[in-house]
């Protein structure tokens, strides 16, 4: 139905349980990771501006890879981290994905480092 560099739209025909038909929309978006980053207590959240709801919204840094980039999941948490905070992190450890959609998710949980990323340094 509809694809760009971020996403694609499909409508899929599906079989009730009743066994009538219908459709399912469905929205495919490459795997994405979200982080949670702490320090001590406190948690580093981002505030973005988000077009669907015309509202700016604070939440957790998150991101996918340039073009659809197959990245593992630690080098895009890390990635997203110092893209959107600056901050880098010791260590990443997965929390798992829900599984509600195709769009799969890499939660991690960031220990944060106390250091920041210097200008034009790249995950490794």
């Amino acid at each position: 139905m509809y694809t760009n560099a971020w996403m694609s739209v499909r409508e899929d025909a599906v079989v009730r349980a009743d066994g009538s038909p219908g459709i399912y929309a469905v929205v495919d978006k490459p795997t994405y990771a979200l982080v949670i980053a702490l320090r001590e207590e406190q948690l580093h959240l981002v505030e973005q501006y988000r077009y669907p709801v015309q509202a700016r919204r604070w939440e957790f840094p998150q991101g996918t890879a340039p073009d659809r980039a197959d990245f593992d999941p630690q080098r895009l948490a890390a990635r997203e981290l110092r893209e959107e905070t600056g901050l880098l992190a010791d260590n990443f450890h997965p929390t798992g994905s829900p599984g509600r959609s195709s769009w799969h998710e890499q939660p991690a949980r960031a220990r944060l480092s106390g250091h920041r990323a210097t200008r034009g340094a790249t995950a490794a």
